[in-house]
């Protein structure tokens, strides 16, 4: 059984919206360099299976974001800058998490 420390979703160049699971948050940068226009990768808290890691970000409301997200992919003009935006995204998610 693998573990994956982060997971999320991504908007393919077909269109199709699919979970995924990494080790690192470059798999992000490598996502858009393949024609993804919608990443959302979080953290996990821990290492976990692919079916745990669903139903965490599941409960984040990650897939419900990916729209939110077009202006992060739209400005990626380099991984690095990529990475700062989906941070400072997801730190509002998570703060609007906590306080709700």
């Amino acid at each position: 059984m693998s573990l994956y420390t982060v997971a999320g979703y991504s908007k393919g160049p077909d269109g199709a919206v699919k979970f995924r699971v990494a080790n690192c948050m470059s798999r992000a940068g490598v996502l858009v360099r393949n024609g993804h226009t919608q990443v959302n990768l979080v953290l996990l808290p821990n290492a976990m299976d692919k079916t745990a890691a669903k139903r965490y970000v599941d409960g984040k409301g990650v897939k419900q974001n990916l729209p939110k997200l077009t202006e992060c992919v739209e400005r990626a003009m380099t991984s690095r800058e990529a990475a700062r935006v989906r941070a400072e995204f997801n730190e509002r998610v998570r703060i609007a998490y906590e306080a709700s």
